[in-house]
Protein backbone atom coordinates (compact mmCIF):
# COMPACT_ATOMS: atom_id res chain seq x y z
CA UNK A 1 0.00 0.00 0.00
CA UNK A 2 1.39 3.38 -0.97
CA UNK A 3 -0.88 5.45 1.27
CA UNK A 4 -1.20 4.60 4.98
CA UNK A 5 -4.67 3.47 5.92
CA UNK A 6 -6.79 5.50 8.31
CA UNK A 7 -7.11 4.30 11.90
CA UNK A 8 -10.31 3.33 13.75
CA UNK A 9 -10.24 6.67 15.60
CA UNK A 10 -10.74 8.47 12.27
CA UNK A 11 -14.28 7.07 12.09
CA UNK A 12 -17.30 7.66 14.28
CA UNK A 13 -18.52 4.08 13.81
CA UNK A 14 -16.09 1.16 14.00
CA UNK A 15 -18.17 -0.65 11.37
CA UNK A 16 -17.37 2.12 8.90
CA UNK A 17 -13.65 1.60 9.53
CA UNK A 18 -13.94 -2.17 8.97
CA UNK A 19 -15.73 -1.59 5.67
CA UNK A 20 -13.07 0.96 4.70
CA UNK A 21 -10.27 -1.54 5.40
CA UNK A 22 -11.95 -4.28 3.40
CA UNK A 23 -12.32 -1.87 0.46
CA UNK A 24 -8.77 -0.49 0.56
CA UNK A 25 -6.41 -3.11 1.97
CA UNK A 26 -5.05 -6.06 0.06
CA UNK A 27 -6.58 -9.47 0.75
CA UNK A 28 -3.32 -10.62 2.37
CA UNK A 29 -3.27 -7.70 4.79
CA UNK A 30 -6.94 -7.33 5.67
CA UNK A 31 -7.17 -9.82 8.54
CA UNK A 32 -4.07 -8.47 10.27
CA UNK A 33 -5.12 -4.83 9.86
CA UNK A 34 -8.58 -5.50 11.29
CA UNK A 35 -7.07 -7.38 14.22
CA UNK A 36 -4.50 -4.62 14.73
CA UNK A 37 -7.28 -2.03 14.81
CA UNK A 38 -8.96 -3.96 17.61
CA UNK A 39 -5.64 -4.04 19.45
CA UNK A 40 -5.35 -0.25 19.21
CA UNK A 41 -8.84 0.18 20.65
CA UNK A 42 -8.08 -2.24 23.47
CA UNK A 43 -4.82 -0.46 24.32
CA UNK A 44 -6.69 2.85 24.45
CA UNK A 45 -8.67 1.34 27.34
CA UNK A 46 -5.51 1.32 29.46
CA UNK A 47 -4.61 4.89 28.48
CA UNK A 48 -8.05 6.24 29.39
CA UNK A 49 -7.70 4.67 32.84
CA UNK A 50 -4.08 5.75 33.36
CA UNK A 51 -3.11 2.11 33.66
CA UNK A 52 0.13 0.70 32.24
CA UNK A 53 -0.22 -1.87 29.47
CA UNK A 54 1.34 -5.16 30.61
CA UNK A 55 4.85 -5.35 29.17
CA UNK A 56 4.35 -8.88 27.89
CA UNK A 57 1.54 -7.63 25.62
CA UNK A 58 3.70 -4.84 24.22
CA UNK A 59 6.61 -7.18 23.56
CA UNK A 60 4.49 -9.67 21.65
CA UNK A 61 2.78 -6.88 19.72
CA UNK A 62 6.16 -5.44 18.72
CA UNK A 63 7.21 -8.84 17.35
CA UNK A 64 3.96 -9.31 15.43
CA UNK A 65 4.15 -5.83 13.90
CA UNK A 66 7.48 -6.77 12.29
CA UNK A 67 6.02 -9.85 10.60
CA UNK A 68 4.00 -10.25 7.44
CA UNK A 69 2.70 -13.80 7.20
CA UNK A 70 -0.70 -15.51 7.47
CA UNK A 71 0.01 -16.82 10.97
CA UNK A 72 0.57 -13.33 12.36
CA UNK A 73 -3.13 -12.42 12.10
CA UNK A 74 -4.12 -15.56 14.03
CA UNK A 75 -1.52 -14.88 16.69
CA UNK A 76 -2.65 -11.28 16.97
CA UNK A 77 -6.25 -12.44 17.52
CA UNK A 78 -4.98 -14.70 20.31
CA UNK A 79 -3.14 -11.73 21.82
CA UNK A 80 -6.31 -9.64 21.54
CA UNK A 81 -8.15 -12.33 23.50
CA UNK A 82 -5.59 -12.09 26.31
CA UNK A 83 -5.73 -8.29 26.31
CA UNK A 84 -9.53 -8.38 26.41
CA UNK A 85 -9.41 -10.82 29.32
CA UNK A 86 -7.01 -8.56 31.20
CA UNK A 87 -9.29 -5.57 30.58
CA UNK A 88 -12.29 -7.36 32.06
CA UNK A 89 -10.25 -8.47 35.08
CA UNK A 90 -9.29 -4.84 35.69
CA UNK A 91 -12.89 -3.70 35.44
CA UNK A 92 -14.16 -6.32 37.85
CA UNK A 93 -11.32 -5.68 40.29
CA UNK A 94 -12.63 -2.12 40.61
CA UNK A 95 -16.17 -3.23 41.48
CA UNK A 96 -17.24 -3.72 45.11
CA UNK A 97 -17.48 -7.42 45.89
CA UNK A 98 -20.73 -8.84 47.24
CA UNK A 99 -20.65 -10.70 50.53
CA UNK A 100 -22.93 -13.25 52.08
CA UNK A 101 -24.42 -13.07 55.55
CA UNK A 102 -21.20 -14.20 57.21
CA UNK A 103 -19.20 -11.51 55.43
CA UNK A 104 -17.15 -13.88 53.27
CA UNK A 105 -16.91 -13.25 49.53
CA UNK A 106 -18.69 -15.84 47.38
CA UNK A 107 -17.85 -17.97 45.52
CA UNK A 108 -14.74 -19.01 47.42
CA UNK A 109 -13.23 -22.14 45.89
CA UNK A 110 -11.97 -22.69 42.32
CA UNK A 111 -14.75 -25.21 41.73
CA UNK A 112 -17.40 -22.78 42.92
CA UNK A 113 -16.01 -20.08 40.64
CA UNK A 114 -16.21 -22.37 37.61
CA UNK A 115 -19.71 -23.45 38.62
CA UNK A 116 -20.84 -19.84 39.04
CA UNK A 117 -19.45 -19.07 35.60
CA UNK A 118 -21.45 -21.89 34.02
CA UNK A 119 -24.63 -20.75 35.78
CA UNK A 120 -24.07 -17.19 34.57
CA UNK A 121 -23.48 -18.35 30.99
CA UNK A 122 -26.62 -20.45 30.99
CA UNK A 123 -28.64 -17.41 32.03
CA UNK A 124 -26.91 -14.71 29.97
CA UNK A 125 -25.39 -16.46 26.94
CA UNK A 126 -28.09 -18.01 24.71
CA UNK A 127 -25.49 -19.99 22.77
CA UNK A 128 -24.15 -21.62 25.93
CA UNK A 129 -27.75 -22.17 27.08
CA UNK A 130 -28.31 -24.28 23.95
CA UNK A 131 -25.49 -26.58 25.02
CA UNK A 132 -26.80 -26.64 28.61
CA UNK A 133 -30.21 -27.79 27.36
CA UNK A 134 -28.57 -30.52 25.32
CA UNK A 135 -26.45 -31.59 28.28
CA UNK A 136 -29.44 -31.66 30.61
CA UNK A 137 -32.10 -33.15 28.33
CA UNK A 138 -31.20 -33.62 24.68
CA UNK A 139 -28.56 -36.30 24.86
CA UNK A 140 -30.68 -38.43 27.21
CA UNK A 141 -33.83 -38.44 25.09
CA UNK A 142 -34.90 -41.46 23.06
CA UNK A 143 -33.23 -41.46 19.62
CA UNK A 144 -31.15 -38.53 20.81
CA UNK A 145 -29.50 -36.29 18.25
CA UNK A 146 -25.75 -35.74 18.30
CA UNK A 147 -24.67 -32.43 19.79
CA UNK A 148 -24.06 -30.95 16.33
CA UNK A 149 -27.42 -32.21 15.14
CA UNK A 150 -29.14 -30.73 18.19
CA UNK A 151 -27.34 -27.39 17.69
CA UNK A 152 -28.29 -27.32 14.00
CA UNK A 153 -31.94 -27.90 14.88
CA UNK A 154 -32.01 -25.32 17.67
CA UNK A 155 -30.10 -22.73 15.63
CA UNK A 156 -31.76 -23.36 12.26
CA UNK A 157 -32.33 -19.63 11.69
CA UNK A 158 -28.90 -18.53 12.96
CA UNK A 159 -25.99 -17.25 10.91
CA UNK A 160 -23.03 -19.49 10.16
CA UNK A 161 -20.96 -17.54 12.70
CA UNK A 162 -23.57 -17.98 15.43
CA UNK A 163 -23.81 -21.71 14.73
CA UNK A 164 -20.03 -22.00 14.94
CA UNK A 165 -20.10 -20.11 18.26
CA UNK A 166 -22.76 -22.52 19.54
CA UNK A 167 -20.53 -25.46 18.56
CA UNK A 168 -17.68 -23.82 20.49
CA UNK A 169 -19.93 -23.56 23.54
CA UNK A 170 -20.24 -27.34 23.28
CA UNK A 171 -16.48 -27.50 23.84
CA UNK A 172 -16.43 -24.86 26.56
CA UNK A 173 -19.17 -26.45 28.67
CA UNK A 174 -17.43 -29.81 29.30
CA UNK A 175 -14.16 -28.01 30.01
CA UNK A 176 -15.80 -25.82 32.67
CA UNK A 177 -17.49 -28.92 34.10
CA UNK A 178 -14.05 -30.52 34.39
CA UNK A 179 -12.62 -27.48 36.19
CA UNK A 180 -15.61 -27.35 38.54
CA UNK A 181 -15.64 -31.09 39.23
CA UNK A 182 -11.91 -31.24 39.95
CA UNK A 183 -11.93 -27.94 41.89
CA UNK A 184 -9.25 -26.58 39.55
CA UNK A 185 -8.48 -22.84 39.28
CA UNK A 186 -9.26 -21.27 35.94
CA UNK A 187 -6.18 -19.89 34.14
CA UNK A 188 -5.41 -16.21 34.82
CA UNK A 189 -7.57 -13.69 32.95
CA UNK A 190 -10.00 -16.27 31.58
CA UNK A 191 -12.91 -16.00 34.01
CA UNK A 192 -14.31 -12.66 32.88
CA UNK A 193 -13.18 -13.05 29.29
CA UNK A 194 -15.50 -16.09 29.16
CA UNK A 195 -18.13 -14.18 31.17
CA UNK A 196 -18.44 -11.52 28.44
CA UNK A 197 -17.76 -13.63 25.34
CA UNK A 198 -21.27 -13.42 23.93
CA UNK A 199 -21.07 -9.61 23.85
CA UNK A 200 -18.05 -9.63 21.52
CA UNK A 201 -18.79 -9.09 17.84
CA UNK A 202 -18.38 -11.94 15.37
CA UNK A 203 -15.88 -12.94 13.93
CA UNK A 204 -13.68 -11.64 16.78
CA UNK A 205 -15.89 -13.51 19.24
CA UNK A 206 -15.22 -16.90 17.66
CA UNK A 207 -11.49 -16.29 17.36
CA UNK A 208 -11.29 -15.24 21.00
CA UNK A 209 -13.32 -18.30 22.02
CA UNK A 210 -10.92 -20.63 20.23
CA UNK A 211 -7.99 -18.91 21.93
CA UNK A 212 -9.64 -19.27 25.34
CA UNK A 213 -10.40 -22.94 24.72
CA UNK A 214 -6.75 -23.50 23.86
CA UNK A 215 -5.71 -21.73 27.08
CA UNK A 216 -8.04 -23.90 29.18
CA UNK A 217 -6.73 -27.08 27.54
CA UNK A 218 -3.08 -26.06 27.89
CA UNK A 219 -3.60 -25.35 31.60
CA UNK A 220 -5.07 -28.83 32.08
CA UNK A 221 -2.18 -30.44 30.23
CA UNK A 222 0.40 -28.53 32.26
CA UNK A 223 -1.03 -29.83 35.54
CA UNK A 224 -1.65 -33.33 34.22
CA UNK A 225 -5.40 -33.12 34.76
CA UNK A 226 -6.65 -33.58 31.22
Amino acid sequence: MNTPLKSPTDFEDIREWRAYVRDNASAEETDFILARGRTALYLRFYSLRNHAVPETFLEQLHQLDKRNDPESALQLEALNARIFADMTELLFAQLPQKSNATGSVVPTTPGEIAQELMEHLEQANPFFATWARYERHGQHANCALSWHGFAARECSSSTKGDLEFTHLMGQLGPLLQHYAGRNLPLPPRTRYAIWFLHYVEHPVRNAQTRALLATLLEALESCGSA
